[in-house]
């Protein structure tokens, strides 16, 4: 797989961080692409019930190619030179199989316990493989980790219809249950509507407390690297803010920023940075 279609796979998985991308260095970006795409098909792959099999061969390539063997599949091949070149731990993409893997065969979550430690490998690694391709200092690790978290725990609030028809749920059970909501069903009195407004507008309390805790990591990135993360954490910002206002909305559309917002919230952020 060429650079191009590495670059096509990113732009249409998200507009948010492929559009904030722009502004990282050539040599960073380059590299960030080429880990965006392998995990994407990666992850559309675990999800999709009916690729078992392209699933199991794309992640047992990945090992192969690990362990030095010339694999066909370019986009496991390139991500794997990033992984030698970049001196990625073995051990990121480990817990990554590990939580797509789990998207094979578990559709819930009852607890924070069972979700922290599939959010570790589906998005925290992704947070300390991109420290490691913008060559940042230990110190920013813990903060890459939350910030990874907060991402994917606001996909899960914005996803949740779309989950729900695939009959998954990632929120956990105990947190619809605080708040009496039966998740497989779409909100239909007010009462219910009333109940979920709470529930959701709870979840992305929980959100923002970790995207500010991650946020104080920001001085340890490089202020051109800084720029697009700055702007992709904007972004979710607006998608949670948007949804706070009107939590029914995830029943009706799923929302994203557009490239325009994208672009001008990466100049906000220049004009922003400290």
């Amino acid at each position: 797989m060429n650079s191009s279609q590495a670059q096509k796979i990113f732009k249409a998985a998200s507009v948010t961080h492929y559009y904030a991308s722009i502004f990282f260095p050539k040599r960073i970006r380059n590299d960030v692409i080429k880990f965006y795409a392998f995990v994407r098909i990666a992850d559309d792959l675990a999800e999709n019930t009916k690729t078992k099999e392209e699933y199991d061969e794309f992640r047992d390539s990945y090992f192969r190619a690990r362990q030095g063997e010339k694999v066909v599949n370019t986009l496991v091949s390139d991500y794997v030179s990033v992984e030698k070149k970049r001196f990625i731990p073995n051990e990121y993409m480990d817990a990554f199989f590990s939580s797509m893997d789990a998207d094979k065969k578990k559709y819930q979550y009852e607890d924070f316990k069972e979700l922290d430690k599939y959010i570790y490998g589906s998005a925290e690694v992704i947070g300390l493989v991109l420290t490691k391709i913008m060559q940042l200092s230990d110190n920013s690790y813990e903060f890459a980790q939350k910030l990874g978290y907060a991402y994917q725990y606001a996909n899960f609030i914005r996803d949740i219809d779309e989950d729900r028809r695939m009959g998954r749920t990632y929120i956990p059970i105990e947190e619809f249950q605080k708040f009496g909501i039966d998740y497989h069903k779409v909100p239909k009195t007010e009462d219910q509507k009333k109940q979920f407004k709470k529930f959701l507008r709870a979840q992305i309390e929980r959100y923002r407390v970790i995207t500010k805790e991650a946020e104080k990591g920001f001085h340890f990135i490089p202020w051109r690297m800084r720029l697009p993360i700055k702007a992709s954490t904007r972004m979710y910002n607006w998608t949670m803010d948007k949804i706070y206002q009107d939590p029914m909305i995830v029943y009706k559309k799923k929302v994203k920023p557009t490239k325009n917002r994208v672009i001008f919230s990466v100049f906000e952020s220049l004009f922003s940075l400290s």
